[in-house]
């Protein structure tokens, strides 16, 4: 059965998350394929050698990644959330910093990170963050949020269409997907 079977008569395809999506392909790699020749399981990716493991997961992500494509050319939304982690990110030019990323796996190598594979193949990725000000060295709010739509040094974002900041005053309002969709409500 193609993976767009599975989902007819959806317009959208919801994925909550890419985060646990990541740990499910953990389990499937750790279960079917062997850490040597002469077979043995992996109980975790890095009982595989010299790094095979995160090599197999993100193959493995690969393939899901592909099924998820054959659902957006079938004229599918595709949607997927993820976990926050802080990475650190190395700037030549002077001090590195920190910054909010999606919680995906991303080896120091850089081979094999399911996070830049996701970024690259995602039309958005659309940081929610809280409305936070920095007063006394002491960070306040109001509780608002705003989705945004490009990358700043604090968060990784992106967006192939979007450029402004987008307010989210509740879970029902739906500036976000009239941005989106250019202005049309479906």
């Amino acid at each position: 059965m193609q993976a767009s079977e599975l989902w007819d008569g959806a317009d959208v395809v919801v994925i909550d998350s890419a985060t646990h999506l990541e740990q499910l392909a953990v389990e499937h790699v750790t279960a079917t394929i062997p850490v040597s020749r002469e077979g043995g399981k992996a109980e975790r990716i890095e009982d595989y050698p010299y790094g095979k493991g995160w090599q197999f997961l993100y193959d493995a992500f690969l393939r899901v990644l592909a099924d998820l494509d054959q659902l957006v050319r079938s004229g599918k939304h595709v949607i997927l959330t993820a976990h926050d982690c802080v990475n650190r990110v190395p700037n030549p030019d002077g001090e590195d910093w920190i910054r909010w990323e999606p919680r995906l796996s991303d080896p120091p190598s850089g081979k094999g990170s399911i996070r830049a594979a996701v970024r690259e193949w995602a039309d958005h990725v659309l940081c929610l963050r809280y409305d936070v000000v920095t007063k006394g060295g002491k960070g306040c709010g109001h509780g608002s949020r705003t989705i945004w739509c490009q990358e700043l040094p604090a968060f990784m974002a992106k967006s192939r269409s979007l450029r402004d900041p987008i307010p989210f005053t509740s879970e029902t309002d739906s500036a976000v997907w009239t941005a989106l969709l250019n202005g049309k409500e479906d």
